[in-house]
């Protein structure tokens, strides 16, 4: 009785009401969808699919109904697969949908097509960035609750976002489209790639290969084998010149305008790329090494760029694509599913995947190439104005890159950065080398004793840095070695009395810090 009533209203005068029953449809579905499917299915169709496709006059140009239609149509196809909980996601039958639904998907995918129709220099106005940005949710719902009946519809459909230029709502939508449809993931991946060097590098770096994203079986299946079978060799010794990016260094234009869309589709494009590697945890190095002269050749040169967002998204995609992700076997997807393997699990040892870093990537083919995008982070990172920049490329520079950054070339710009102006960045910089004493202490023991040394000159002069600088030098478990002979100088420098509460807190952390560090060592001084 409510639908009925509410649907007499869909051709009502008034702009106003007739979006309020837009917004309704849906949420009238999700109420009864059973009761919904089988008496106003058919009407709710035909009404939101005449207001999307109708242009409002000019007298009801301020309420368009246009994008909320879209919306409400996509939504609805949602709330119809939602109605049978017994259905797997993305297999949807006739059962769920009504055979009006079907009747109309040629209707309803030519709407999709219409919405996406205006290229990002057509659009002129707020309701034409709202109808393409409302048409990419729709074909993207749609899919996703057809699943692979979407088939068909697709090939256009993917034609279509990509006509509407590079955003946030072409990213989310084409997340949904290949998660629906993985049979065609490879081929959004490879036209999106073609997309995003279009943005950063002016041209495209493809030249007539396969997707470089590729699932680990078909990289294994390409794969030259060794000579002799008899030695195990680390899958990542081999680059095969099938799967990679041909970067033209003649034709490459890197855009330094600091004009806002100029750098919002900058920002956009960088933090898509390196999400590249986001849902590919089981592939294997070759997929990485694909992307590396892209990386090399495009995505560094940004670390200039006179905007500190494109700086930053440019050092994140860095990180994210030199090196595979470190803890691969301890996906959530693995952790499930353990009939999943790896294919990196047999190198695993009991320290971790350091080693298997080691054999895999330095001194590899892929490994000048990565030494030298690192060379370029590390010095890019001490001279950068930016504070926040700073301490995103030191937090970004994780354990995957310890058997790289351990080396004594790369040393230097680290050490200075324990100079910085900024604590969180001294600190941040006094944990990353820490963590590389761990592999080799000779080069930067003796630096880091003479900054302990200067903290506790400092700590007698009621310093606060000084002593949260401490509590991270006590963190760090290869460093406990210097901090041994100094440990009366320490509890007698500690400014515990006499001074500013929060002072007198930060070195009562210091010194539990220092009892958990010491233990038995500290029984003479209790």
């Amino acid at each position: 009785e409510v639908c009925d009533v509410i649907f007499t209203l869909t051709s009502h005068p008034k702009a106003l009401i007739r979006l309020q029953v837009v917004r309704l449809c849906p949420r009238l579905a999700r109420a009864c969808p059973s009761v919904f499917k089988r008496k106003v299915l058919a009407t709710a169709l035909d009404f939101l699919i005449h207001t999307a496709a109708t242009v409002p006059s000019a007298r009801n140009s301020v309420i368009d109904l246009r994008p909320s239609s879209y919306l409400a149509l996509g939504q609805l196809s949602l709330v119809m697969t939602d109605m049978d909980e017994d259905l797997p996601a993305g297999a949807i039958t006739t059962t769920a949908f009504s055979d009006s639904y079907y009747q109309r998907l040629d209707s309803i995918f030519s709407l999709v097509q219409a919405g996406l129709a205006r290229t990002p220099s057509s659009i002129k106005s707020a309701t034409d960035m709202n109808i393409t940005r409302a048409a990419l949710n729709c074909g993207a719902n749609i899919v996703k609750a057809l699943g692979e009946h979407a088939f068909p519809y697709v090939e256009d459909l993917l034609s279509g976002m990509y006509k509407s230029g590079l955003s946030d709502d072409l990213i989310d939508s084409l997340r949904s489209v290949a998660t629906s449809i993985p049979a065609k993931q490879r081929v959004i991946e490879h036209r999106l790639l073609e997309e995003l060097s279009i943005c950063l590098a002016g041209t495209s770096f493809l030249v007539g290969y396969d997707p470089p994203l590729l699932q680990y079986d078909e990289i294994r299946s390409h794969r030259q084998r060794p000579k002799s079978q008899d030695t195990e060799t680390p899958i990542g010794l081999f680059l095969f010149p099938e799967v990679s990016l041909q970067t033209d260094k003649a034709h490459i234009k890197i855009n330094m305008s600091n004009d806002p869309s100029a750098v919002s589709k900058l920002v956009l494009s960088l933090r898509t790329l390196g999400s590249f590697t986001d849902n590919r945890k089981l592939a294997g190095p070759g997929v990485y090494e694909a992307l590396l002269p892209f990386v090399k050749d495009v995505v560094t040169k940004y670390l200039a760029h006179p905007t500190v967002e494109v700086r930053q998204e440019a050092a994140l995609c860095c990180c994210h694509l030199l090196l595979p992700a470190i803890l691969a076997d301890a996906t959530p997807e693995i952790q499930k599913d353990k009939s999943i393997e790896s294919p990196f699990s047999s190198y695993l040892t009991a320290d971790g995947v350091k080693q298997w870093f080691s054999a895999s990537r330095v001194g590899s083919a892929a490994a000048p190439v990565v030494e030298e995008v690192l060379k370029t982070l590390t010095t890019f990172v001490v001279s950068d104005p930016s504070p926040a920049m700073r301490l995103c490329v030191v937090q970004s520079l994780d354990a995957r890159y310890d058997p790289y950054l351990c080396m004594s070339h790369h040393l230097l710009p680290l050490f200075l950065l324990l100079r910085d102006e900024k604590l969180y960045v001294r600190a941040a910089a006094l944990q990353l080398l820490g963590r590389l004493c761990l592999h080799n202490p000779a080069p930067i023991l003796p630096p880091l004793r003479r900054l302990l040394l200067e903290l506790l000159t400092e700590l007698r002069t009621g310093s606060e840095a000084a002593v949260r600088l401490l509590i991270v030098f006590l963190n760090s478990e290869a460093l406990h070695r210097l901090v041994h002979p100094y440990i009366s100088t320490i509890i007698l420098s500690l400014p515990l009395r006499g001074v500013a509460p929060r002072l007198a807190s930060v070195s009562l952390e210091a010194l539990g810090t220092l009892a958990e560090v010491e233990q038995c060592n500290m029984f003479p001084y209790v």
